[in-house]
């Protein structure tokens, strides 16, 4: 096996062999689990639609940009999680920052997972509220860190990945939910790599 180092050019799509500077290699980077990538499907459903409306949106949605494609995938999206909205966003690395600000409240104290994802903890920086640790996947931890971190008129928010993208743990959900009861907390779930693993929903 060779590692790869910066300044390697990727030559062909994603999957688990790729070509890279002319060589066919192993990959075992990027984010496409469930090989939507370069799934035949999905590719001729980008072709389609791109010879429809072309490359540009010409605005934010909140302009002239909003795009019948958008409604019709967050339509999909609905059906497929059984949920009543959907909201597309351009990363999901934005996914929970946004959450934090559109949903937090000026009395939020953010409890996150010490192993959560980048972007949960770039998300939970970014918030500009009072943020402490636990320790990896341990209610007790939590239990510990809300009892004396707490202050008076503040929510506990739990912050966490649902399944650990390097690991593939599961956080505890039903002990983090039983231990936020008594404080009216909330949990914040980036369940980005528990879609299409841990079954329906």
């Amino acid at each position: 096996m060779h590692t790869i180092k910066s300044g390697y050019k990727l030559e062909s799509p994603i999957g688990a062999r790729v070509i890279i500077n002319g060589r066919e290699v192993d990959y075992f980077s990027g984010t496409g689990y469930l090989g939507l990538q370069n799934h035949p499907t999905v590719l001729q459903a980008a072709v389609d639609c791109i010879r429809q409306y072309g490359l540009s949106t010409a605005s934010s949605r909140g302009g002239y940009g909003e795009h019948p494609v958008y409604s019709m995938l967050e339509k999909e999206i609905c059906k497929t999680f059984d949920t009543e909205k959907a909201l597309l966003l351009p990363s999901g690395y934005m996914g929970m920052a946004v959450l934090i600000q559109v949903d937090g409240t000026d009395s939020d104290h953010l409890f996150i997972d010490s192993d959560a994802h980048f972007s949960v903890w770039d998300a939970a920086t970014a918030a500009i509220k009072p943020i402490t640790p636990f320790r990896h996947l341990n209610p007790d931890s939590l239990l510990k860190k809300i009892q004396i971190e707490l202050l008076h008129g503040e929510i506990p928010v739990v912050i966490s990945d649902g399944v650990f993208p390097i690991s593939g743990e599961i956080a505890p959900l039903p002990e983090y939910l039983e231990i936020l009861k008594a404080y009216n907390g909330r949990i914040y779930l980036d369940d980005a790599h528990g879609m299409g693993v841990l079954g329906d929903h």
